[in-house]
């Protein structure tokens, strides 16, 4: 699987956070791990 860095950001709450991600895992189950 091809890995990829995603990166959530909002200002309103505070976050800036980057992850690195495989295209065969779901965005919101990588960020909650």
């Amino acid at each position: 699987a091809k890995k990829y860095k995603v990166r959530l950001l909002s200002e309103a709450e505070g976050i800036d956070v980057t992850i690195d991600s495989a295209d065969d895992v779901y965005i919101l189950d990588a960020a909650e791990e």
